[in-house]
């Protein structure tokens, strides 16, 4: 069995929570200020519609906030795990995956939209029978990928680098 540290899951849960706690209170002044449960710029309640649109932005960009935050908190994987029998069990801080070796279909190379300071962009994603599982970019990425296509030779990549790689 092989262990892979790919990321911090304090890293993930800090920026979840810093997003959160940033989030959460656009979103309570976004919905009760129109409601007349909060005073916001000494005004009871949002009558004109300078207000409901103020509110409007108070509550997307909270939204945006927690999506964007619990969005990649929740995709992105701290451990991958190799068992002996080629299971690759992907934890994530809420919940993990488990997947075969021959419902792996194909590999792809990406670049992270967000991402957090000092971290690599570059992730891999697992293309398999259920989904996708993105993983970011590691030291042991091309042991756990040759360990794939040993036990899976159908692998195919979308560029073409995998094949390149075994050329060589």
């Amino acid at each position: 069995m092989r262990v892979y540290e790919v990321g911090s899951r304090g890293n993930y849960l800090g920026l979840a929570a810093l997003c959160s706690a940033v989030g959460i209170p656009f979103v309570l002044i976004g919905l009760l200020w129109p409601l007349g449960l909060m005073v916001v710029n000494e005004k009871s309640q949002a009558s004109s519609a300078w207000d409901l649109l103020q509110a409007g932005l108070f509550l997307v960009m909270g939204l945006s906030a927690l999506c964007i935050a619990w969005r990649y908190a929740a995709r992105l994987p701290y451990r991958v795990v190799v068992a002996d029998d080629g299971r690759i069990e992907v934890t994530r801080l809420l919940g993990s995956l488990s997947i075969r070796p021959c419902e792996v279909s194909s590999i792809e190379k990406a670049v992270t939209k967000v991402g957090l300071e000092g971290q690599d962009a570059r992730e891999i994603r697992l293309i398999y029978t259920g989904g996708c599982a993105p993983v970011p970019y590691f030291a042991g990425v091309d042991d756990l990928i040759a360990g794939l296509v040993s036990r899976n030779p159908g692998i195919v990549t979308k560029d073409g680098w995998l094949e390149r790689s075994r050329a060589d």
